[in-house]
């Protein structure tokens, strides 16, 4: 097994394997409530798609009460929630790489969302909502209110499905990536990583064990440069001054996440899932092909690892690239 990292994993770890044994289904009283943090950054959600792939072929994915999911962590999160991580990991290296949709000598418009989404309906891989809604497990997809910059959490148990796809769009639009925001119930939202990149608080609250699928390698901290500042304030220089005070610190609300995964002998008990160091590196506006299906093997593998022996992790590595 490799190195476990987060607050007393081991314990979460043992309560997944149990949950699974005796065929749990979410929303059964056993005492203990599992949470599933999903990290996005535009491209880097592949990493953090292949996780909750894996933790779905491994006969995981009845064993997590709710999922919380931001950027494009908030999409395979959906994808999770719907019985569809398979499909959802496939949209990285075939969808998103559509030079229509990255594009950086586009900026400010780096990112077409719409087109992202259009692709993914005509293409057949758009999420299953009638599945998210039936689900037993709870779907929270984290946002930014454009005038407050304050998190907002839209969820499946809202009972609202035609809320679904407009969330999932908000927290996929970084500001520095694309003008654009999404209305619901007549205010606007966009990116879900600015208070809530790793929405540790909101699950804390509710949970008493988490698993955190994260993009950046262990040992990662957010830092803001100079650099970053100016270029922030010259993109951001339309928006609410609340919302730009909020992004400006959006770095203490990272850091403190990440805090709470390895604060120790704490509750809730927490498994991180997250890149080592040997892994590659991928950027949020990633297109080489290779680069994302080797991020994305290196978490298969991770995963697998952790809660397989040797020869059943080489096998469904080599089952998902076949």
């Amino acid at each position: 097994m490799p190195a476990l990292y987060g607050s007393q994993p081991d314990k979460v770890i043992e309560l997944l394997n149990r949950r699974r044994g005796f065929g749990y289904r979410p929303g059964d009283n056993d005492g203990n409530r599992i949470g599933l943090i999903v990290e996005g950054g535009s491209m880097r959600g592949a990493i953090s798609s292949a996780a909750l792939d894996t933790l779905s072929q491994l006969g995981f994915r009845g064993c997590f009460d709710e999922v919380w999911g931001t950027s494009s962590g908030a999409i395979n999160a959906a994808y999770f929630v719907s019985g569809q991580s398979g499909l959802g990991t496939t949209i990285y290296s075939e969808i998103a790489t559509d030079p229509a949709f990255i594009n950086v000598w586009r900026w400010p418009e780096i990112m077409d969302i719409d087109r992202l989404f259009d692709n993914l309906l005509a293409a057949g891989k758009l999420f299953d909502i009638e599945a998210i809604m039936r689900s037993r497990t709870d779907l929270y997809i984290s946002t930014t209110d454009v005038d407050t910059g304050s998190a907002t959490f839209f969820s499946n148990r809202d009972n609202r499905p035609e809320i679904i796809l407009p969330a999932l769009r908000a927290s996929a639009c970084a500001p520095m990536f694309t003008n654009r925001t999404e209305g619901i119930d007549l205010r606007f939202y966009n990116d879900g990583m600015i208070q809530a990149a790793i929405p540790v608080s909101a699950a804390a609250a509710r949970c008493t064990h988490l698993v955190a699928a994260l993009t950046r390698r262990i040992g990662y901290r957010k830092r803001r440069s100079a650099i970053v500042a100016f270029a922030e304030s010259l993109r951001l220089w339309n928006y609410s001054r609340a919302y730009r005070q909020s992004y400006r610190i959006r770095h203490v609300h990272y850091n403190r996440a990440l805090d709470t995964l390895f604060a120790g002998q704490t509750s809730p008990c927490s498994l991180v899932i997250a890149p080592g160091p040997e892994d590659i590196v991928i950027s949020k506006s990633e297109t080489r092909t290779k680069n994302l299906k080797q991020a994305t093997e290196e978490s298969m593998l991770r995963v697998a690892a952790i809660f397989s022996p040797p020869s059943a992790s080489s096998m469904l590595i080599a089952e998902s690239s076949a």
